[in-house]
């Protein structure tokens, strides 16, 4: 999980759709479930450090799978915003 390449991205996607398919909430408790936050810091770490324009596709579709918590479209928007504007 250290190098966070492609697997790491297809994990975190795969990981929140096992979330939502046997979530038995209509609204999710992300904080309360096990390794979220760890998982999503890691994540937000990625995403400040690559540069935008070397986002791989697996990157993006784990984004888009984590986009379900709507909580997270203004701090994706920021870091992306905030990368595009320095490159």
């Amino acid at each position: 999980m250290e190098k966070r390449g492609l697997v790491y991205f297809y994990f975190i996607r795969n990981y929140v759709k096992y979330i939502f398919k046997h979530s038995p909430f209509q609204e999710i408790p992300w904080e309360e479930i096990p390794g979220y936050n760890i998982i999503l810091k890691s994540f937000l770490i990625e995403l400040k450090e690559r540069n935008v324009v070397d986002y791989p596709d697996a990157l993006i579709k784990a984004s888009k799978t984590l986009l379900h918590c709507p909580k997270l479209l203004t701090i994706f928007s920021t870091i992306v915003l905030h990368q595009v504007k320095y490159t």
